[in-house]
């Protein structure tokens, strides 16, 4: 019958063994299982990647790895291909699957990463390399706790967007990962073809959804700079980092972008700037935590 997990929220039952999520008990919200499912040619790509997103069910596949398919945000089916890797699996269900279930659920998806300070949340984005999951391990070391790394669940409504915990992990940099004095060539990697590796996040997780306070769009520069954001540029930043950017365009999903707009008109949006230097990630910390003391006042 399979395992029941827990995240984003959901109760999630599972033919697939997924190590990364804790265990609980219940009646399961969503249903991971084995089954056929057609192979796409010629749709359209994204991140290695092919998908067709249709009125309730969206179809992916990655070559050599596994064809899935999506139905109703309720249900993952999962055809993994001959001899495929089991990290590799893992890591696809746990984010492209899960980003497109979590979009049919009406959450809006970012690809960033996401910690816990003083009970809200703040969402890190950028391009690759800004230092998205290596700016969460900087404020997790400093006694703040994770919400999530690579996926960012956040729900959208009239009482102001929250961010739904992940799973407690953290894909790291080697370097990352050594300056953080831990035993860093035992950790192991998210998957035999990325240097990252997974960090297991020991405390400070919370278990319930998290009051977003801001979002801090990462670039790396000469110097330490956070600088608020127009608008019209703040919203390209966040259709940009949309995790499920792709199917917005394959199915003119205008409900995320108004998501988008949404979250602009209640929450502070940031350009960080930061340098590229690990003994930088400790100004890093407390400009963040300067940042947000504004809000104390209000």
């Amino acid at each position: 019958m399979g395992l029941v997990y827990f995240a984003y929220g959901l109760r999630i039952r599972s033919d697939l063994s997924l190590p990364e999520l804790p265990l609980v008990e219940g009646a399961p919200d969503v249903e991971i299982v084995y089954g056929r499912v057609d192979p796409l040619q010629g749709e359209v790509k994204a991140e290695g990647a092919r998908f067709r997103a249709g009125e309730r069910e969206t179809s992916l596949f990655q070559e050599d790895l596994v064809s899935v398919l999506v139905r109703d945000g309720r249900e993952i089916v999962v055809d993994p291909a001959p001899n495929s890797d089991d990290l590799l699996l893992r890591s696809f269900i746990l984010d492209s699957a899960m980003a497109v279930l979590l979009h049919r659920r009406g959450l809006l998806v970012m690809h960033g990463s996401s910690a816990a300070l003083d009970g809200g949340a703040v969402i890190f984005l950028g391009r690759p390399g800004a230092g998205k999951s290596t700016t969460a391990a900087a404020l997790y070391r400093r006694g703040y706790g994770v919400i999530g790394d690579e996926v960012v669940a956040i729900r959208v409504d009239e009482g102001g967007p929250d961010v739904f915990p992940s799973f407690p992990r953290i894909k790291l940099p080697p370097q990352t990962a050594r300056s953080m004095g831990t035993d860093y060539e035992s950790l192991p990697r998210v998957h035999p073809k990325d240097e990252k590796l997974s960090f297991l996040v020991r405390k400070g997780f919370p278990d319930q959804p998290l009051p977003l306070r801001r979002i801090y769009v990462l670039e790396v520069g000469g110097r330490l700079l956070i600088e608020a954001m127009g608008p019209q540029e703040a919203f390209v930043e966040m259709v940009r980092n949309c995790y499920t950017a792709a199917l917005l365009k394959a199915s003119g999903a205008t409900d995320h972008l108004h998501q988008c707009g949404r979250i602009i008109d209640q929450v502070p949006i940031r350009r960080l700037t930061r340098t590229a230097d690990l003994d930088g990630l400790t100004p890093l910390t407390r400009a963040v935590e300067e940042d947000l003391e504004g809000d104390r006042g209000r």
